[in-house]
C-alpha cells in the first residue's frame, strides 16, 4: 500500500531520513570520475527542467537515484524482488521512465530553453545530451548492480507520494468532516443502483444517443511473454492490435456541443480546448496485480469541452470534462473487468465479469467502499459504454450490438504531455499534474479531504479516488487486496 512519506505522522522523520539519502546517494555513486559526471549531469538537468517548470510527473522523480523514475505499480512490486535479474529489470523499467518522461521535458523546454540547457552543459546538440543521459543510465544501473546496500537503499525510499495533503485534513477536521463525505458517497452509490438495477433500454433520456466506435478493431491477441517480473513483454504492434481490439464503443447522450468528444488543443489564449470535429481516444497500457500475477490494463480516456452549469451555482461544473474507462486483462489477454473514473478522479466504478471474485465484506471495511456494479459484462464481447448527456456519468455497460453512427481515432495518451501551443510546445498538465483552467467550486467544499485540487482534471498517477481515507486510481494493493480472479 502506498504511503505519504511527506505529511502526517513521522514527516519530520522522513525528512530526515531522505535529506541523508540524498547524502548517501552522493557519497555512493561517486566512486570514480565518471559515475561523479553523470550524477553532476542528471542533477544540472533536473534543476534546469525544475526552474523552467516543464517538469513531467507522470512518474515520480527522486534524488535517492538520478536517472531513474517510479510509479505506484513499480513502487508496489519491489517486495517481489528476489534474484538479481529481477533487479536489474526493475531499474530498467524505472530507467525507462526516466528517459520517456525527460523527452517530453526536452520538448516542452522550446528552442530557447533547449539551447540554454546545451550551452550550460558545454554540448554541442541534442544527439550528444542523448547519448551522455543514455549511457549514464546504463552506468547508474551497473553501479546500483554491483553495490547491494545502494540497491538496498533505492529499494527502501523506492515509493509514490500521495496526492493528499495531511496538513488540509487537519486544518479541516477531518474526523468530522469525513462523515459528511461518506454520507454523500453512500447517497451516490444508491443512485449508481438505480441506474444499473434498470435495463439501459428501459431508462429516460434528455437527448439521442450517438455511438462512436475506433475506426478499427483487431481481432488478434499476442501470446504471453512475460520479462524477469512476470511483466508482458509486448511489441509496439502488438500493444496497438490489443487497444483496438477491446476499445469501448462510447454511446453518448447527445444534447449539445458539450457531449462531443475530441482532441484536445491549447486555444489562442494558452487554455485547453477541444477540437469536436476530430473525435479521438487517448489510450496508454497500465499494469495491476490480481491473484498477485502481474496483469495488463487498457485504458481510454476521452475528452469534452466542459461540463456545463446546472444550475446558478453548480459545484461540479467548468472547462474540460474527462472519463476514463480500463479494462483488465488476463494472462490470456481477456477481460476480467473494467472500471471507470472522471479525469478529477471521481465516480470510480467497477464492472466485473463472471470470472472474478470481489471481497465485499472486506471492502465494505475500507475508509470509502468500492462502488462494484451488481450486473455481471460478458466476457466474450465487445463492450458499449453509456454516457450521459452534460455530466458525462457512466449510466450503463452492455454488450455491443448493431452499428456505430461515428468512429473515432486511437491517440498515444502521451501525446498530451507535449501539445503545439501557438510556436511553442508545452503539456497538458502542470508539474502537480493538475490541468490548469479546470477548476471547480467544489473544491471550496472538499478541502478538508486534502485531495488537491478537488474536481480539477488530471494527468495519469494522480488520480486519488477515495475522498475518505486514500486510494488511488493506479495503486495495485487495493486491486490485489479485494479482488481476485478464478
Amino acid at each position: 500500500m502506498q504511503k505519504n512519506i511527506f505529511t502526517g505522522k513521522g514527516a519530520w522523520t522522513s525528512a530526515l531520513f531522505i535529506c541523508l539519502g540524498f547524502i548517501f546517494s552522493i557519497e555512493a555513486y561517486a566512486n570514480n570520475e565518471a559515475d561523479q559526471a553523470c550524477q553532476e549531469l542528471f542533477r544540472s538537468v533536473n534543476k534546469f527542467v525544475d526552474k523552467q517548470a516543464v517538469t513531467d510527473v507522470q512518474s515520480y522523480r527522486f534524488d535517492m537515484a538520478l536517472g531513474l523514475r517510479t510509479n505506484r505499480f513499480l513502487a508496489t512490486i519491489k517486495t517481489r524482488l528476489k534474484n538479481n535479474a529481477q533487479k536489474r529489470q526493475w531499474l530498467r523499467h524505472q530507467a525507462k521512465l526516466d528517459e520517456i518522461a525527460f523527452s517530453f521535458e526536452w520538448r516542452n523546454l522550446n528552442l530557447s530553453g533547449q539551447q540554454a540547457l546545451l550551452e550550460k552543459l558545454a554540448l554541442g546538440s541534442a544527439d550528444q545530451l542523448t547519448f551522455r543521459l543514455d549511457n549514464c543510465r546504463v552506468q547508474q544501473l551497473d553501479v546500483l548492480m554491483g553495490d547491494s546496500k545502494a540497491l538496498q537503499r533505492v529499494v527502501e525510499v523506492n515509493d509514490v507520494p500521495d496526492d493528499y495533503q495531511g496538513w488540509k485534513r487537519w486544518l479541516g477536521l477531518y474526523p468530522i468532516s469525513s462523515l459528511f463525505v461518506k454520507r454523500g458517497v453512500r447517497k451516490l452509490h444508491a443512485e449508481y443502483d438505480q441506474d444499473f438495477d434498470h435495463p439501459v433500454n428501459e431508462r429516460t433520456a434528455t437527448g439521442s444517443y450517438t455511438r462512436y466506435g475506433p475506426m478499427e478493431r483487431s481481432e488478434s491477441l499476442p501470446e504471453w511473454r512475460g520479462d524477469a517480473l512476470g511483466i508482458p513483454v509486448l511489441e509496439s504492434y502488438e500493444e496497438a492490435d490489443l487497444l483496438s481490439r477491446y476499445a469501448p464503443v462510447w454511446e453518448i447522450e447527445t444534447v449539445s456541443g458539450y457531449d462531443l468528444p475530441g482532441a484536445v488543443y491549447f486555444d489562442k489564449q494558452g487554455k485547453p480546448a477541444i477540437n469536436v470535429r476530430q473525435p479521438v481516444s487517448y489510450q496508454f497500457i497500465s499494469y495491476t496485480l490480481l491473484n498477485d500475477r502481474v496483469l495488463p490494463q487498457l485504458n481510454y480516456v476521452i475528452w469534452f469541452s466542459e461540463r456545463p452549469k446546472s444550475k446558478a451555482l453548480d459545484l461540479f461544473s467548468g472547462r474540460l470534462d474527462s472519463l476514463i474507462w480500463r479494462v483488465t486483462l488476463d494472462e490470456h489477454f481477456k477481460p476480467l473487468l473494467a472500471d471507470s473514473i472522471h479525469s478529477c478522479g471521481c465516480y470510480h466504478k467497477l464492472f466485473l465479469t463472471p470470472a472474478v471474485n470481489f471481497a465485499a465484506e472486506l471492502a465494505g471495511r475500507d475508509a470509502e467502499p468500492l462502488y462494484v456494479a451488481k450486473t455481471r459484462l460478458q466476457r466474450n464481447k465487445n463492450w458499449a459504454v453509456r454516457i450521459e448527456s452534460a455530466t458525462h456519468f457512466v449510466r450503463g455497460v452492455y454488450a455491443v450490438t448493431g452499428e456505430v453512427e461515428k468512429t473515432y481515432y486511437l491517440q498515444p495518451y502521451s501525446v498530451l504531455r507535449s501539445l503545439p501551443d501557438s510556436i511553442n510546445q508545452k503539456s497538458l498538465f502542470n508539474n502537480k499534474g493538475i490541468v490548469k483552467y479546470t477548476q471547480r467550486f467544489e473544491r471550496w467544499f472538499l478541502w478538508p479531504t486534502g485531495v488537491r485540487a478537488p474536481g480539477s482534471m488530471r494527468q495519469a498517477g494522480h488520480h486519488a479516488t477515495a475522498f475518505s481515507g486514500r486510494r488511488h486510481f493506479d495503486d495495485p494493493y487495493w486491486f490485489n487486496r479485494f479482488f481476485s480472479y478464478e
